[in-house]
């Protein structure tokens, strides 16, 4: 199974739960892995567990900094990506009337600001062919209690994953 041999993927929130089996399943493809995590320990641990064709850097996506200085280390360490898996992401839950500022820039800022700058700073490190991956929800289309401010964080990616794919496809 060498699908991905000789490429490099980069997965945000790679340390855990979808990022992390996404992560193990580009190693077994064959791909030299990237993934991101806020909490070093646990990258450590999923970076140990991956194997030597993983790498751990630390960075937060809501934090633009961190995405600058994680492109600048991927960019130094291999030149130019294949596969970006944008999925770093938070689940809180506030019912209406109780949604609080905090909660509101956390999800935003991850969410939805971290995903669009993540793309847009690694566009010029892409290789022409490169897949784009922007990990959305079903929360997106369909809605329940408590989630008003994940959901439409989640449909902003997708409306916004829409136009990338459009304005990208010639690449």
């Amino acid at each position: 199974m060498d699908k991905l041999k000789d490429k490099v993927a980069v997965v945000t929130g790679g340390s855990a739960g979808i990022g992390f089996a996404t992560a193990k399943e580009f190693v077994a493809q064959g791909a030299k892995v990237v993934i991101t995590g806020r909490n070093q320990q646990t990258m450590d641990a999923a970076v140990q567990e991956l194997g030597n064709e993983t790498i751990g850097i630390r960075s937060d996506t809501s934090n633009l900094e961190d995405i600058d200085h994680l492109v600048k280390q991927v960019k130094s360490k291999f030149g130019n990506v294949d596969v970006l898996f944008v999925n770093a992401g938070v689940a809180l839950q506030e019912p209406i009337g109780q949604i609080t500022e905090a909660a509101f820039e956390e999800i935003v800022s991850t969410n939805f600001k971290g995903a669009v700058f993540t793309t847009e700073k690694f566009i010029p490190i892409l290789k022409d062919g490169a897949a784009i991956i922007h990990n959305t929800s079903v929360s997106a289309f369909t809605f329940s209690a408590g989630t008003a401010i994940y959901s439409a964080s989640k449909a902003a990616l997708t409306a916004y994953s829409k136009t990338v794919s459009v304005e990208l496809a010639q690449r």
